[in-house]
């Protein structure tokens, strides 16, 4: 082989598919537990989902003990339907301010 010729490496396709039944990792478990924390903590009652424990009473060891309970199924059913809820409630576009538009002198002045 050459310099000027690029090397191939090979990469293997990953060995696991998606598993709905395996435990979530900690990237997932510190996901949910940021949308736990909002649903709890900053919706009101109606607009929760009403599928989780409230985690405010819990202690660190509890909580980490009910999100290890957690499969990756119900992890995604449960970021997707809080995802949905929150694009519920956060319908309204945020108002800009519209820039006064002046034309410029041509004077320099």
């Amino acid at each position: 082989m050459s310099e000027s010729e690029p090397m191939i490496i090979p990469v293997p396709k990953p060995e696991t598919k998606v598993n709905k039944d395996r435990k979530i990792n900690t990237l997932l478990q510190a996901q949910v537990r940021h949308l736990l924390d909002v649903e709890h903590k900053q919706m009101i009652a109606r607009d929760r989902t009403g599928d989780t424990k409230d985690l405010t009473p819990m202690s660190q060891n509890e909580m980490d003990e009910y999100l290890q309970s957690w499969t990756e199924g119900q992890a995604a059913a449960y970021i997707r339907k809080m995802t949905t809820k929150l694009h519920e409630i956060n319908t309204k576009p945020k108002k800009t301010r519209k820039r006064k538009t002046t034309p410029k002198s041509k004077t320099g002045s």
